[in-house]
């Protein structure tokens, strides 16, 4: 029958329903006119699109709801509507409204509570197709749904029901969870009540059912399980509230489907449990105070794939095995998977292990997405292995001994989920100095050993796993949980040897073609030089002498010419054949040149080599010669003049890294190193100025605008001191290119080229330059009033550093800079700033900044001018505004540029209108505000004010002056634990701002403070004693630090303040 023919039936027969009539007097006849209808419309071919009007589909669906009896007396036609419901909702993807839906929810729910048990199937497949994702609209059924006595509640609490059903039933209890397209989802009530009922579950599953834990496994397991694995996530996704009370239950649960048929493992399940016990039947959460030590040594993977290597007798190990008794208990965690599964264990694990691990695995992955990190690092111990010779069950024990590439792929996910964001934890683990006790002979194992020995066994397992792997996309993905395990491991913390095993591990890798292993390999070895910098062991790996970490690696390849032209020897594979590496150079450095510079090899093998070489310059650039940043520099601008876009920017980046990270250790005068000379910076840039770099900013966004702006970029890392050196053509040259750029098309290009000018204008050779000053003003201004956000933003950063030229510029009283900047461009500068602190908040926070130093630089000779005290006004509103709200940042820096308007002494401070919002802003903040960080930078401008009269008159004095007091006091009110560790700071500041108020105070003042003076006089005598005993114990670190002299300066100062307060308050207070 023909396609069209189906269209014109659904047609016909949807209209034909619509016309019956429900009448008692032919009922007969209309039963039977039904299942002709139903039998018809079922029996049309639903794989292809038939339905053409919705609506129509829908009116029948809620027609239906009436002619269908739901009381239990005609099932058959009950049946035959509900494959009606599946065919029009999952193949036809018919989307249903509101009213419609209410109709079939309450209608299936009555036929659920009615009907015959052998209806009950189709009915509930009929309801979750229903459901799904139609949850939120579904909330006046939660209770008949979800509640305590809700239908498919009953259903799953039911323990005679069959599989199939309960299957279904779980089903609908996943699809009703789900979000909807718009978002949306049930209510929290609803979806702890999900989350609890599939709990259950999971945990009540019991082989007792079954008579025997084998059939358990293959008739229960293999269907119900995975539906409820699979249902689970759908729920999780959600956050319900309840999951953080049930977490080691659902863990323990997952964990039992995770291990349940292999060798050696017992699920135990709630029923099993003493009742006593029934509130423990979880994992649960690990205080980390005591460790598990047992002697039974482990053999994985790893041991068996080895002992293949061997040539042994092939009846030698199996004939131990048949001679031991094969009950479960007796076979060890550590025997290998496929060697020891008995007969029977095997024929079950591989019966359900495949569609059940990927659930579970997915499963693991939804609960650690979704439970705060710190409630999840309690279950560690349950899942990673603190030390080697532990024989519990981890995630270690699937990607070791799993039979399937794929299965061990899901747990090393896991892993790397657990993993994710973990350092702010293992940054607690610490190596013990001596080990020279036995574990069974330690008294005790602190917090710090035991991570340090879950950090040393996650080395160790992956590292085997690594060596054992032959799957090479599993390999891939074991890399990358290294590289991971690398960025949050303490290793300056840990014992050196670590990084020297995955070195060591690595290095073969490198020789082998797949480029997908390569990559893995470069970016884990990236990680190795990237964190925690510099480690004395990085550096011992990569120096020149290492050529062979350990005689393992003799028989590997080399990364050298010889080695990568061992299997072609045509040379005109090489960008360049000239190109020397000096024999200095670390050894990877010398593979990754050979691998860059053969145009042969994968494109993402040589991108990830140029990302390690700028890792590795970033980090351990002492490490580097001349001689081998002249390689580098050469090698990176032959590899600007590839095709490929994204290969060229690599390049570029190179050479910006190299540039970043010589200026950086030249600059370093702490580390006492001299590797880096100011001659040598420079002739690496003059280089690069007379090669490709300028022709591609020359070229602008016409060629290739990534490039350009990749360019650019480079060009701002010269530095202050190599631009003062350049030759003056040169300074011109780069200058012209910026300031021209800054009105290119492409949005890259120009921020990029905004931001160099930003750089530039703080150098001091270009900082007093008055036209260069003004040009990268306009060119700001401009930029400003950008469409694109990203422009915006880097141009708000460049704004903020001409600002910073201006009062650097007043600081060194530059007269001559200061009467030749233009006050009309000042008043543009500051108009624009006003229009920027309401913008996005990226712009916000360096608008407030330009505001604040702008305010400072403004003098009487530019008030006296139009339209600057009308900007100055708004300014000071714009600045409220933004410290009383917006992000941390933005409130931080409008606190500071308050700052800088209090050091202006030419402004109207305490006169105008305007002081009392600034005064009532921070004094807002600082009782209100829950950050304490934000609190403490309020506080900071209250003790600028160099003088009385910037405090307005007396009411407005006393008043900040009480606040203080106040805010000073309710300090002992902390609410949130992380505010502690900045409380002592804020109450130092508060005493700070008090003293300098104290200073300034006037008999006046004084007698209106007398109340607040005497009613708090000894509480504040005491923190006033506090910050004197602070100021003291700072003073002699300071004196111990020539580097803070200008705070061993200060410090006098303060302890004065301190004291002469003291006697203030002690004879403002006396009667």
């Amino acid at each position: 029958m023909s396609f069209e023919d189906d269209k014109s039936r659904w047609t016909d027969a949807a209209h034909r329903i619509l016309n019956l009539q429900q009448s008692s007097s032919d009922g007969n006849i209309q039963h039977k006119l039904q299942r002709l209808y139903w039998d018809e419309l079922n029996s049309l071919d639903y794989a292809t699109s038939i339905v053409e009007n919705e609506e129509d589909a829908l009116h029948v669906l809620s027609k239906c709801c009436t002619l269908v009896d739901s009381s239990g007396n005609d099932d058959f036609i009950v049946t035959k509507f509900c494959q009606l419901i599946v065919n029009l909702f999952a193949k036809q993807k018919v989307t249903v409204n509101q009213e419609t839906l209410d109709g079939l929810v309450n209608f299936l729910v009555n036929c659920i509570k009615t009907c015959k048990k052998w209806t009950l199937l189709s009915i509930l497949r009929a309801l979750g197709t229903t459901l799904y994702e139609n949850g939120s609209l579904c909330e006046q059924f939660g209770d008949s749904l979800l509640g305590k006595d809700g239908v498919l509640v009953r259903l799953c609490r039911d323990g005679s029901q069959d599989t199939d059903i309960l299957c279904s039933t779980v089903q609908c209890v996943a699809n009703v969870c789900m979000r909807s397209s718009n978002g949306l989802c049930m209510e929290d009530q609803f979806i702890t009540s999900a989350f609890k009922l599939l709990l259950d579950l999971l945990q009540a599953s019991s082989p007792k059912l079954c008579g025997t834990e084998i059939e358990h496994f293959r008739v229960s397991i293999k269907s119900l399980s995975t539906q409820f694995l699979r249902a689970l996530p759908h729920v999780l996704v959600l956050g319900c509230s309840g999951q953080n009370q049930h977490l080691g239950p659902l863990l323990a649960a997952l964990k039992n489907f995770m291990f349940c048929g292999m060798p050696g493992y017992k699920p135990v399940y709630t029923e099993k449990r003493h009742k006593k016990l029934e509130d423990k039947s979880g994992i649960e959460p690990d205080d980390l105070s005591s460790v598990h030590l047992n002697t039974i040594p482990q053999r994985d993977r790893t041991y068996s794939i080895l002992s293949k290597k061997k040539k042994r007798r092939p009846n030698n190990k199996k004939s131990k095995q048949t001679t031991a008794p094969s009950t479960p208990k007796q076979i060890t965690v550590g025997s290998s998977a496929m060697d020891a599964l008995t007969p029977t264990f095997a024929a079950c694990n591989l019966s359900y292990s495949v569609p059940k691990e990927p659930a579970c695995k997915e499963n693991q992955s939804a609960v650690i997405k979704s439970t705060d990190k710190k409630v999840l690092f309690g279950y560690w111990s349950s899942f990673v292995p603190d030390n080697t010779v532990s024989s519990s069950w981890s995630l270690f024990t699937t990607i070791l001994k799993d039979p399937t590439p794929k299965g061990r792929a899901g747990g090393v996910a896991v892993l790397m989920d657990l993993l994710d964001g973990s350092r702010q934890f293992l940054v607690a683990a610490e190596d013990r100095e001596q080990h020279s006790s036995s574990p069974s002979e330690r008294p005790f194992t602190s917090f710090s050993v035991k991570l340090s020995g879950i950090v040393h066994e996650l080395h160790r397992c992956l590292l085997q796993a690594l060596m054992a792997e032959t799957s090479a996309t599993t390999k891939a993905q074991i890399l990358k949980c290294l590289s991971l395990l690398v960025l949050n491991s303490p290793y300056s913390r840990l014992k050196e040897g670590l990084l020297s095993k995955v070195a060591r591990q690595l290095r073969p890798l490198l020789a082998v073609k797949d480029p997908n292993l390569q990559t893995a390999v470069l970016s884990c070895l990236r990680m190795v030089v990237c964190v925690h910098t510099p480690l004395q062991e990085v550096v011992e790996i990569m120096r020149p002498t290492t050529a062979e970490i350990s005689a393992g690696n003799r028989g590997t390849s080399q990364p050298n010419s010889s080695t990568s032209d061992s299997t072609n020897g045509n040379s005109s594979a090489e960008m360049n054949v000239d190109l020397q590496v000096p024999p200095e150079s670390s050894w990877l450095i010398h593979w990754c040149v050979h691998a860059i510079n053969r145009r042969e090899n994968s494109l993402v093998v040589r991108l990830e080599a140029l990302q390690f070489l700028g890792s590795f310059v970033k980090s351990y650039v002492f490490l580097v010669s001349s001689s081998v940043v002249e390689c580098l520099r050469n090698l990176a601008c032959l590899c600007l003049k590839d095709d490929d876009i994204a290969f060229t920017i690599c390049a570029m980046k190179l050479l910006e890294e190299i540039a970043r990270a010589m200026y950086a250790e030249f600059s370093n005068t702490q580390t006492g190193r001299k590797s880096i000379s100011k001659d040598q910076i420079l002739q690496f840039w003059l280089k690069l100025l007379d090669g490709p770099l300028i022709g591609m900013i020359q070229e602008g966004s016409s060629v290739s605008a990534p490039s350009c702006s990749a360019a650019v970029d480079c060009l701002s890392n010269v530095g202050a001191v190599i631009f003062n050196e350049l030759p003056v053509h040169k300074r011109i040259l780069c200058i012209t290119l910026l300031l021209g750029l800054s009105n290119d098309e492409d949005k890259n290009v120009k921020a990029s080229s905004i931001r160099a000018l930003g750089v530039f204008v703080l150098y001091p050779c270009l900082r007093d330059d008055v036209l260069f000053v003004a040009d990268t003003a306009n060119a700001v201004l401009t930029a400003m009033t950008d469409a694109k956000i990203m422009v915006r933003m880097k141009a708000a950063w460049s704004l903020a550093n001409v600002s910073d030229s201006l009062v650097t510029n007043m600081i060194c009283e530059d007269s001559a800079f200061m009467e030749d900047f233009s006050d009309m461009l000042l008043l543009k500068l500051l108009n624009t700033s006003i229009e920027a602190a309401d913008d996005n908040e990226k712009v916000k926070s360096n608008a407030v900044r330009a505001l604040g130093n702008f305010l400072r630089y403004t003098r009487t000779s530019s008030l006296d001018k139009a339209g600057f005290m009308e900007a100055v006004e708004k300014a000071v509103q714009a600045l409220v505004r933004n410290v009383g709200s917006g992000l941390m940042k933005v409130r931080w820096n409008a606190c500071y540029a308050i700052g800088n308007v209090f050091r202006n002494p030419f402004l109207p401070i305490g006169t105008a209108a305007w002081t009392v919002e600034i005064y009532s802003g921070l004094e807002n903040v600082i009782c209100d505000c829950k950050n304490f960080k934000v609190r403490i930078n309020a506080v900071i401008p209250l003790s600028v004010p160099p003088e009385r009269r910037y405090y307005g008159d007396v009411p407005l004095y006393c008043h900040v002056y009480a606040t203080l007091i106040d805010a000073l006091i309710g300090t002992e009110n902390v609410t949130e634990f992380c505010e502690f560790r900045y409380r002592d700071t804020l109450r130092q500041q508060l005493c700070n701002s008090l003293c300098h108020m104290t200073q300034l105070m006037t008999a006046e003042d004084a007698v209106s403070l007398d109340t607040v003076l005497k009613e708090n006089h000894d509480t504040y005598k005491g923190y006033i004693r506090d910050y004197i005993r602070q100021l003291d114990t700072q003073g002699r670190l300071l004196k111990s630090n020539r580097t803070r002299r200008q705070q061993v300066k200060n410090y006098p100062l303060f302890r004065g303040l301190a004291g002469e307060c003291m006697r203030s308050w002690s004879l403002a207070a006396a009667p």
